[in-house]
């Protein structure tokens, strides 16, 4: 199972469907996605590197907000996708009803560049 990770540029979703964000600065895009444990990270870091995928690095303590522990790769278009776990969450206020604010996202799109 994978689930979402809560920072300020994260994204939270039901605990069946999969956590995500989208970071745009500039030129660069960046995706990241929740796993359920520290095996499942590493699970997947060694099925991708043994696949080919570059990993910018191997799984470890993350030195970003919220912490938590995973690694990065860069996809087919050059986009840095980050898998993580155990990411502190942040403490949200309650979205009034009615408020112009999204709370749920119900798909994305990722354009080839």
């Amino acid at each position: 199972m994978v689930t979402s990770r809560t920072w300020p540029r994260r994204a939270r979703l039901s605990s069946t469907s999969c956590g995500f964000a989208v970071q745009r600065r500039s030129a660069w895009i960046s995706l990241a996605f929740g796993a359920e444990s520290r095996e499942a990270v590493d699970t997947l870091a060694a099925k991708l590197g043994s696949a080919g995928v570059q990993l910018v690095g191997e799984p470890g303590e993350l030195q970003t907000a919220g912490s938590g522990y995973g690694f990065r790769f860069f996809d087919g278009d050059g986009r840095t996708v980050e898998i993580s776990t155990d990411v502190e969450t942040r403490q949200h206020r309650v979205i009034e009803e009615g408020e112009a604010i999204p709370v749920r996202l119900s798909h994305f799109v990722v354009n080839k560049q």
